[in-house]
């Protein structure tokens, strides 16, 4: 190595360690391009496969099409059709490569690192799902009458037991803002539902209603629409008895005895004051008179006044007076002429029936037919409202649950689904899910099963159908679907009885069954067209990457890798230069001794 530490050559080390990252990053981006080209091998090997079945299922549809096969070969045709469909189905969920799934689209777009710095990807586009349904195959039948339909997973139904206090219950009260305190009530009378208001007089008001309910079983929850038909109560208040002609009148004495007749009496006014004349004497008197009939005239004094005494005569009264019932002296009295306390008693008005009301001081109220009398001076008025019987009008009781409709979602753990098929067998508890959650009921066929899903179908007016899927081909078979489904709200269950109704119906979709193949291959060739392209893209990459790789490399050696020859050269050189030297220095060494040995033997 040329550079073995930075101080050796600090501006070339950090030149060649960048070039060490570039060629890494090289490396592995090849490694990335060929990771895709594996995964693009394993997506073009399914779609080929795909391809296959498609090209079986076309095969088949122009047998199936041509009418000299009868109903009983078409639906054994129909039935391999079915068989390869879900084949497809399977490739589509489980066709991955480790571990992104490369047909159903959940993969959306896949990005390859093919470069040594950001954003150098090439990009495969796998949003495209492959199923049945989304290549525009789904329920593909190749013989039947036309239709179309579309899946339902709710029907509808009725509820019972909605509970108004409940927290999953949500209540309105219409009109709106005008109720201080409202309770839904029922009259057993007439089985009719009425609010029940608290007035300003704390007094009970009742308005006729009806109401509108709904339970989802999805959610649990329910809405309830309490609505007033009118805005006048059932029972209002009085706060005046209005005047009313006087058909005939008794006349009566102080004693209660009736009057002569001879010569005639007469009901005079005058200044507030009734009097009975007779005779041009005119006695102070009372009336009493209940709304309808006769009116009773009764002296109150014996001593009467003469024409003389008033400035302008009284005048003949023909009708009762307007009586304001807020101001009169009010008693009441029960149908067996007991009396009432006036406290806990009240005069009301239905139309043109007076009512009386009465509470037994616990809150309970009983209304009851009920007559007026009165009894008026001309100034001071006293009411005596009795009952007319015993019975009571109205029972009114509250009300806590009501029943609506119901929106019913297919799930087993809420719904017991009761199924009687065209042949009259009966199978209980059939409501199931499968894998992706979608309901279907497992039903009796004889000795075998079959499943069915509700279908809606497209006309107007729509069709329910049961759709039903039989032996191992799922022959799809139709029936009119008769069915009723019953909400407990109270426990969120409910009971869906289905009955198959009619001869069996097989529908054609699509219209164009052959052309809506040639469609479905030609989503598969565009597919495997784009996967073809992307693995040339990657080969093309992954050449480009092993020369830039080398290139790399020779540039990065270029820098810190020494030049081997001149380096050996030179050291060959310096090791002959240094025996050399202790060549020589050897011989040297020697010569002295070798004199010395020539002089010693010339000495000798």
């Amino acid at each position: 190595m040329r550079i073995n530490s930075a101080k050796d050559n600090a501006a070339n080390q950090a030149i060649a360690n960048r070039m060490t990252s570039q060629q890494n990053a090289l490396q592995q981006a090849q490694r990335n391009a060929g990771d895709g080209l594996s995964m693009i091998q394993t997506a073009e090997g399914a779609m080929d496969e795909i391809n296959n079945r498609l090209q079986r299922i076309r095969e088949l549809t122009v047998k199936g099409l041509s009418e000299s096969n009868t109903l009983a070969d078409a639906d054994t045709i129909q039935a391999e059709i079915n068989l390869n469909l879900k084949e497809i189905d399977r490739l589509n969920g489980s066709v991955d490569f480790n571990g992104i799934n490369l047909l159903n689209g959940s993969a959306g777009t896949v990005g390859f690192q093919v470069g040594t710095r950001d954003n150098e990807k090439i990009s495969l586009d796998l949003s495209k799902n492959f199923s049945v349904e989304n290549i525009g195959l789904k329920d593909f039948v190749i013989r039947g009458i036309s239709g179309k339909v579309s899946d339902i997973n709710q029907v509808a139904g009725s509820a019972s037991n909605i509970d108004l206090n409940s927290g999953n219950v949500s209540v309105t009260w219409s009109p709106s803002g005008i109720f201080n305190s409202p309770q839904l009530v029922r009259n057993a009378t007439d089985g009719r539902y009425y609010i029940q208001d608290t007035g300003v007089d704390g007094k009970p008001a009742y308005y006729q209603a009806t109401t509108a309910a709904s339970w989802n079983t999805a959610s649990g929850t329910g809405t309830v629409n309490i609505s007033a038909t009118n805005g006048t109560p059932l029972y209002s208040s009085v706060t005046q008895l209005n005047s009313r002609s006087i058909p005939s009148v008794s006349y009566l004495d102080t004693n209660g005895g009736v009057l002569s007749n001879s010569p005639a009496p007469s009901i005079r006014e005058s200044n507030g004051q009734y009097y009975i004349e007779q005779d041009d004497y005119y006695y102070p008197a009372t009336l009493t008179y209940g709304s309808t009939g006769a009116v009773t005239a009764q002296m109150t004094s014996t001593t009467a006044k003469l024409d003389t005494d008033f400035a302008t005569l009284p005048a003949v009264v023909t009708t009762t007076p307007n009586i304001d019932a807020t101001t009169a002296a009010l008693s009441f009295k029960d149908a067996g002429n007991n009396p009432l306390s006036a406290a806990n008693s009240r005069l009301l008005k239905s139309g043109s029936q007076y009512i009386l009301e009465v509470d037994d001081g616990s809150g309970n109220f009983s209304y009851y037919n009920a007559s007026v009398t009165t009894t008026t001076d001309g100034s001071a008025h006293s009411l005596v409202v009795t009952a007319n019987n015993a019975t009571s009008l109205n029972n009114f009781s509250d009300v806590t649950r009501v029943s609506g409709s119901s929106l019913v979602t297919m799930d087993p753990a809420k719904v017991n689904v009761r199924y009687t098929d065209g042949d009259g067998n009966i199978s209980n508890d059939v409501l199931r899910l499968d894998a992706d959650g979608n309901y279907y009921m497992d039903v009796v066929n004889g000795i075998e099963t079959k499943k069915a899903t509700l279908v809606l179908t497209d006309e107007t007016p729509a069709r329910y159908l049961l759709k039903t899927l039989n032996g191992l081909g799922d022959l799809q078979i139709y029936y009119q679907a008769s069915f009723s489904a019953s909400t407990d709200a109270a426990t969120n269950y409910t009971t869906l009885n289905i009955s198959e109704i009619g001869d069996e119906i097989r529908l054609k979709n699509p219209a164009n069954p052959l052309a809506a193949l040639d469609n479905a291959i030609k989503q598969v060739d565009e597919r495997r067209s784009t996967l073809g392209a992307v693995a040339n893209r990657l080969e093309s990459t992954q050449n480009l990457q092993a020369t830039m790789s080398v290139a790399v490399s020779a540039s990065r050696s270029r820098i810190e890798d020494a030049d081997y020859a001149a380096e050996v050269s030179s050291m060959a050189r310096a090791q002959m230069l240094q025996e050399t030297f202790a060549s020589l220095m050897t011989k040297a060494n020697q010569t002295p001794q070798v004199v010395l040995s020539l002089l010693n033997d010339s000495m000798k």
